[in-house]
């Protein structure tokens, strides 16, 4: 018995070694995605860098571990990784569009524009991409040409929510009424795990504009539909 263990683990240790980079490359970044969608960015971290480590350049296994960087705040480390992701594959659109934004929050305008416009030629009527053509002309001070880019997205994705909150914070201002009508129409009608920032800024319009019994009201709206994070919302 004590041999048959031996050998079957044998087997293990051996298999465990078998096939390509290529594959096990793929199978580590797999796992990384899965843990990545479950919420648990430390493990998915640990699996993507697996990855990369058989495969430094490894334009996916990037990809996703600048996605985790976002999430953990990690915006240095977020840039390096799409610069890679970007330089080895450069069709990858999602890359050149997260890159490009990177860019244009830095306020490096030339290099956000180069994303740009190398996206929209790879795909012109993709959301995300005329999203980020907004902004950098919002960020330079086109407003005129900002909100035109703007209207066009979500023209093509009437649920974007960073078009969303994009157009609500052009107009909350000198339009707050609008702005906010803008957005009670979009956390109406879309999923509760997307709203939270149409949620905050809504709060933002509100306090700018002191209007603290709206405010409040907003408030408990957002604490019933997050019981498990009202803290944050009883806080506030």
């Amino acid at each position: 018995m004590r041999l048959t263990h031996i050998l079957i683990f044998s087997c293990i240790v051996i298999l465990s070694g078998c096939g390509s980079p290529a594959e096990r490359a793929a199978g580590y970044i797999q796992s990384a995605q899965e843990l990545f969608d479950q919420g648990d960015y430390v493990a998915a971290k640990l699996e993507a860098q697996n990855a990369v480590q058989i495969s430094p350049k490894n334009a996916e296994a990037r990809y996703l571990l600048a996605l985790i960087a976002e999430q953990q705040g990690f915006g240095r480390e977020m840039l390096g990784h799409l610069q890679v992701a970007v330089a080895e594959a450069p069709q990858m659109v999602a890359a050149r569009v997260k890159l490009g934004t990177l860019y244009v929050l830095g306020r490096v305008y030339e290099l956000a524009a180069e994303q740009a416009e190398a996206a929209e030629a790879l795909a012109p009527d993709d959301p995300d991409v005329v999203v980020l053509k907004a902004r950098l002309a919002l960020q330079q001070g086109d407003s005129e040409q900002g909100l035109a880019i703007l209207g066009r997205a979500l023209d093509l994705d009437p649920d974007h929510v960073v078009a969303i909150g994009m157009q609500a914070s052009a107009w909350q201002e000198n339009e707050p009424d609008r702005a906010l009508d803008l957005l009670d129409q979009a956390i109406r009608r879309l999923p509760t795990d997307e709203i939270l920032p149409l949620h905050e800024l809504k709060l933002d319009i509100l306090s700018r504009h002191e209007r603290t019994e709206d405010m409040e009201q907003a408030l408990l709206v957002m604490i019933e539909g997050a019981v498990e994070d009202e803290s944050i919302f009883h806080s506030r």
